[in-house]
């Protein structure tokens, strides 16, 4: 019969047939053969740039993401790479606040504190702290009286006697 001419999947139509492949293959020039589709070839630039795959690896049917571009991990199904919110575990391991990017994550600290990073040299890797600004200790925080440092602020009051202005300074 006709199937005997398709090499994977005879499709029958009212007098005649035509042959079809499974998924990942195509058919040959013959019409009848099916080959194999190489994706990682013709999708390269797809694989690479949108799925952020730096490492192709071709299958039948399909091709396998078999490593991603730093800052993502494989899906379950290997065919494609997700970006990692570093912020959704512990924090990225930043103190205060954490903000994700595309592949990477970057910490930052409140207001009124400073961002400082030093080496651990028992954990061979660099740590940053956000640490106090005493505004008190630039210009008395711009008050005229007495400059009290708050973790992450600072507060002005008067002697004895005396009013604070609606300012908060003098």
């Amino acid at each position: 019969g006709p199937g005997m001419h398709c090499d994977v999947r005879c499709i029958n139509t009212p007098g005649s047939f035509h042959c079809a492949c499974p998924d990942g293959a195509r058919l040959a020039a013959d019409n009848r053969t099916c080959l194999d589709i190489p994706e990682c070839q013709e999708q390269a630039d797809t694989i690479r740039n949108e799925a952020n795959c730096l490492e192709c690896v071709e299958q039948r049917p399909g091709y396998a993401c078999a490593l991603c571009r730093q800052g993502y991990e494989i899906t379950p199904n290997r065919t494609w790479c997700n970006e990692i919110n570093e912020c959704d575990r512990s924090n990225g391991g930043c103190q205060q606040q954490c903000e994700n990017t595309n592949g990477s994550f970057r910490c930052s600290c409140f207001l009124g504190y400073s961002r400082v990073t030093f080496v651990d040299v028992q954990a061979r890797s660099d740590v940053d702290e956000c640490i106090n600004i005493d505004e008190c200790a630039t210009s008395n925080g711009g008050c005229n009286h007495t400059c009290t440092d708050t973790p992450g602020s600072f507060v002005c009051s008067c002697p004895s006697g005396a009013r604070l202005e609606d300012d908060q300074t003098s």
